[in-house]
Parts: C-alpha cells; structure tokens; sequence
C-alpha cells in the first residue's frame, strides 16, 4: 500500500469509529450532546433547569422530573 493510502484508511477509520461510538453512546442512553447546556440556559420560551434537573434529564416515565 502507498503511505498516502494508509493515512487515508487511518483517518477514515478513526472518523468512523468516532461516530459509530457517538452513536452507540446515544442509543444506549449514555450521552446527551449539549442536551446539558441546553437545559441550563434560560430561554424566551423557558427556565433555566438547575443542575439537578439537568442531570436527571430526561424526565421519571411518571412525567416528573
């Protein structure tokens, strides 16, 4: 293989696990990108979440937070 094509393939790999990782992290409920920052910002058309909320987020299934 030529040296060009190897660094080709690392980098494509690497992106690929980064983002198969992502993902998984996500579907298995374990991250939540930004979704903290988010929560803790005030908005127009919301509060700001204190910090115990914002980790506890999402919601108890009884709809409570």
């Amino acid at each position: 293989m030529k040296p060009k094509s190897v660094i080709i393939t690392i980098i494509f790999t690497t992106i690929t696990i980064f983002a198969f990782s992502e993902k998984l992290n996500i579907i298995l409920g374990e991250y939540y990108p930004d979704v903290y920052d988010e929560l803790r910002s005030e908005r127009p058309y919301k509060k700001s979440f204190s910090h115990e909320e914002s980790v506890n987020y999402p919601p108890s299934k009884d709809g409570g937070l």
